[in-house]
Parts: C-alpha cells; structure tokens; sequence
C-alpha cells in the first residue's frame, strides 16, 4: 500500500460520512413521507405515520452521530504520515463497520423498547 492508496481511502471516508450525514438530515427532520426506499424500512415503521416518523427521527440522529467518527478518520488519513498507511486502512475499515453497525443495533433496540403493543 502506498500513500495514494491511504489518501484514497481517507478521501473515500470524508465522501462516505459526508454523504451519511446529509441523507440524515430529512430523516431527522421528519420530512421523508412514509416510502419503500428511504428510510429506516423495518415493519414497525409502516404502522403508522408518526411511527415511521419517529423511528425515521431516531434512526437518522443515531446515523448522523455515528458519521462523526468516519468524517474524523477520513481526516487523520489526510494528516498522518505515509508509513502508518499499514495501521491506518485497517483502522478506517473497522471504523466503517462500527459506524454503521452500532447505529443500527441502537436503532432497532430503540424500536423495540418503544413498540407498542
């Protein structure tokens, strides 16, 4: 791996959590229409429509904080010296997996505890 390549993936992760944040932000708003294509689209969101409302709500605030961390590991890439290239990538991938992971777990224990019977 070279220091283009980390510049690269450090370049990728300033798009992807750049662009994560921003398809947050109408969810977190609350002005996306209940639809099969944007959205948290888990059963319990087409109840009704303020449910799908505010697991939209939930979901978009738990995705857009957790886009903090892939926004700061895009710019340490910029900043860090080519020879950490080797720790750097696997470091950005873990971040990635855990960026979106762990939103999604909070978000669907967050429906759960709010569900009503």
């Amino acid at each position: 791996m070279t220091a283009s390549d980390q510049t690269l993936v450090a370049i990728a992760l300033l798009v992807v959590g750049g662009t994560m944040f921003a398809t947050c932000l109408p969810l977190i708003n609350r002005r996306v229409p209940m639809n099969r294509f944007y959205g948290i689209r888990v059963r319990e969101a087409f109840k009704s429509k303020e449910r799908w409302l505010d697991i939209n709500a939930y979901g978009g605030r738990q995705f857009a904080m957790w886009s903090l961390p892939i926004v700061i590991t895009g710019v340490l890439g910029l900043l860090l010296p080519t020879r950490l290239v080797f720790i750097y990538i696997p470091i950005a991938i873990g971040v990635i997996l855990l960026s979106a992971l762990i939103p999604l777990i909070q978000t669907m224990r967050w429906i759960k505890e709010t569900k009503e019977t």
